[in-house]
This record gives C-alpha cells, structure tokens and sequence, in this order.
C-alpha cells in the first residue's frame, strides 16, 4: 500500500496518476478524514494506492502541521516505519513544504527526506537549490506571492530554511551528474553532518530518476517529497506495469470551470474557442458576490440554454477590479468566490446531468466535488503530463468523469487538446 499525501486536490490528482498508470488501482479520497473509517479499512484492502488531499496550502504553518498530525493518526500512519508515504507538493514551493515535512518525518520515523521538486515537462527545474520555473527564478515569476525576499523563495535550502528547524542540504546537478559513486558519498556526508532534508538538483526526467536509484540505499528511512515528477520514477518500487488509458467519447457536452485567474488560461481559452465552439461565461465577482441568489440564477440559465443546444459551456472567474477598498481577508474573499462558483457549477451539473467535467484550479476542484457529494475519485488516465481524468466513485454523481488541471500547467494547446481527448470532432 502506498499512501500520497497533497495539499490540495488538482496536486492529489496529479501526483496519483503517476501511480495509476503503472497499473495500480489508486483512488483520491477528498471526504473528512474519520467520519468513515470502516470505509478506509475496507479502501486498504481494495486499492493500491491511497492518495489523500490535506487542503493545507493555504493554511499557516501551525495549522497545517495539526492537519497532517490528524491526518496521519486516522490513517494509521504514526510510528509504521515501513509504510511507503510519499509527500506531493506544489512544483512552485506553495504551501508549507517544511513545516508538512518536519511533521511527517517526526510521525512516520524517516531520518532524512529526499527532495526533488522538479517538473521538467512543466518547464520548473532546480540548478544550484534555484527553484527555476519557465526559466526564470520563482521569486520573479507570478507564482511567488511571499513577503520573502525574492531570491530566498528562489534558492529552495534558504527558503525552507525559513518553514522548519530540520537541518536542510543540498546535492547539486554536477554530483548528480557524476554517477551513483559521487551521490552517495555525498549523502555520505550529509547524513553524518547531520542533514535531514536533501534537495537535489534535477533538470531532466533522467535526472529523476537518477534521484530515486541513487537512494534507493536509504530504504524505509527516507520520505521521498516532490512534485507529479518525482512520483512518476518512485512507482518502479512497487512492481505495477504501465498501460494506456482507453478513452470513451462523451455522450453530451462538456461543462468547463476555470476557477484560476493563472495568466496561461487566457492563451488556452482564446485557443479553445477559435476551434471548438463553447458559451463562454464570464463570472466577476463585483458583480456576483453582491447579489449571489440572482446570480446564480441568471448564469445558470445561460449555460442551461446553451448546453441543451448542444453546446460546450465555459465558466470564467475573471479578475475583479475595486477590491482595494474591502475589508474583508484575501482568503475569506477567495473562499466566497469559490463557493459561488461551485455552487453555480454543481446546479448546471445536476440539471443537465452533465457527465464530463473539466476544471482548471485546485480550490475550485475541491469546491465542486465537495457540492456534488464526490468524496472518493477513480484515478483512470493521464491525458497529458500531470493532467488526470478520474471518475466519481461515491455519491448520487458516480460515473461523472472529470479532468483536473493546475492554472498554471500546459501551453496554449492544452485546454482545446483535454476537449478533444474526450469529445468526438
């Protein structure tokens, strides 16, 4: 068996798809930890891997350090030094990376983690412990929002060097690059200067893998920590064989939500709509946070005419001007908007029992599944890297098929590309 634990859902779908296309059966399990656990006992016994959305990135570091503490307790996790766990996180270091690992390493009794955030068929790599996304240092790209100084968020020892007390090393692409031999005698070192979390450098998939072979003399007392790219080379422990997903059409319209405001969605959204046509609604929240109920009802509508036509129906959260003069907290005003959206997304669902879902943001991923009752999900296919199709496995939805997307994944192709993986042309 083999646990993922993620800090939020589109990051949760990501990281197990690696493993299902091995061949392991693996399901997201999103519902509230402890409120079935004969439901997890029986899961233990029926499935692979278990991957379980924390919802901890935006949380601080003291409360998601209690999440991950309770998380593990229901699990069963604690002091089982044999179980296979492996830490998802964001590819850009979003979260409370350190904080979760010192967490995890104290519960599950690992004495080093091996890091590798990596991603290299998403443009985000590491040289020299430089976080570098699209080829510039995360702390100058639109995923750094810390107070930090730039190029702490960029240099990733420095930087969780601020998020835990454990002592942080780093192996950088030139002992990489010189074999096994040279790794390990830098591990050697590290481990006896008393190290306990190890960032390696790594540019290319080869690289990640080199990671994983090269410490595979750690055995159980390493947590391995990365993003869908290291996840993809650690599966080769557990023996599975990879297949190719095979793929049915969708028997009606595609219902679409970006929940994202990533600058990247609107090159996949102009691109989509030049080949496909789709109603395209645009949600601003001036205008729906102010009069929710009318709202809904007036979007609802709208996407209800066009998807009984027959057309494909796009839901856009758009950026909001005029919110320098309100009060209320970031997140609050993020979890209003959210909410909206889901609520708005599950009501076009139900009444046209739509059954191909695609939505692009994590938070709106959870919000949506939470509304529609989806607590577990079937990883079936990866569509593209790091870009899943799963289905609903609980609840009144069982059988919808959904996409999940990071906003910040692909490249102009990739919205109209998942469209036509799944609709007939």
């Amino acid at each position: 068996m083999i646990y993922l634990l993620a800090d939020d859902l589109t990051g949760a779908n990501d990281g197990a798809v690696q493993l299902a296309k091995k061949g392991l059966r693996t399901l997201v399990y999103i519902e509230p930890l402890g409120s079935h656990e004969d439901d997890l006992a029986q899961l233990r016994e029926t499935v692979d891997v278990l991957a379980v959305d924390t919802e901890t990135r935006g949380l601080s570091a003291d409360e998601a350090g209690e999440v991950i503490r309770r998380a593990v307790s229901k699990l069963g996790l604690t002091n089982q030094t044999g179980i296979q766990v492996y830490k998802k996180i964001d590819s850009t270091l979003r979260g409370n990376v350190g904080k979760e690992i010192e967490v995890l390493m104290t519960l599950l009794e690992k004495d080093v983690c091996v890091l590798a955030p990596s991603y290299p068929q998403h443009r985000r790599v590491v040289v020299g412990g430089y976080l570098l996304v699209d080829n510039r240092p995360l702390g100058l790209t639109q995923y750094f929002q810390s107070k930090l100084p730039s190029w702490i968020g960029s240099y990733i020892p420095s930087l969780l060097r601020e998020q835990t007390r454990l002592p942080v090393g780093l192996i950088e692409l030139k002992t990489l690059m010189q074999g096994e031999e040279a790794v390990r005698h830098e591990l050697g070192r590290h481990r006896k200067a008393g190290t306990r979390i190890i960032v390696f450098d790594a540019v290319t998939e080869e690289h990640l893998q080199a990671v994983v072979n090269y410490t595979s003399l750690l055995g159980p007392s390493v947590l391995y920590c990365g993003s869908a790219g290291l996840a993809d080379f650690i599966i080769s422990q557990s023996g599975g064989s990879e297949h190719p997903p095979v793929l049915t059409r969708a028997q009606g319209p595609v219902l679409i939500v970006v929940g994202t405001r990533n600058k990247i969605m609107e090159g996949q959204i102009s691109y989509l709509k030049e080949r496909i046509p789709a109603c395209h609604i645009r949600l601003d929240p001036t205008v729906f946070l102010n009069q929710p109920e009318q709202a809904l009802e007036a979007h609802a509508d709208l996407a209800l005419q066009a998807l009984s036509s027959g057309e494909h129906v796009l839901l856009q959260t758009v950026a909001a001007g005029g919110w320098e003069n309100d009060s209320a907290p970031h997140r609050e005003r993020e979890i209003s908007i959210r909410n909206f959206v889901s609520e708005l997304s599950a009501e076009i669902a139900r009444t046209a029992n739509i059954r191909d879902l695609i939505i692009i943001g994590g938070d709106t991923a959870l919000g949506i599944c939470t509304v529609l009752g989806a607590g577990q999900l079937q990883v079936e296919a990866e569509l593209l890297p790091g870009i899943p199709l799963v289905s609903v496995e609980s609840g009144e939805h069982r059988g919808m098929r959904i996409i999940t997307k990071a906003g910040g994944f692909g490249v102009e192709t990739t919205l109209y590309e998942l469209v036509s993986s799944i609709v007939e042309n």
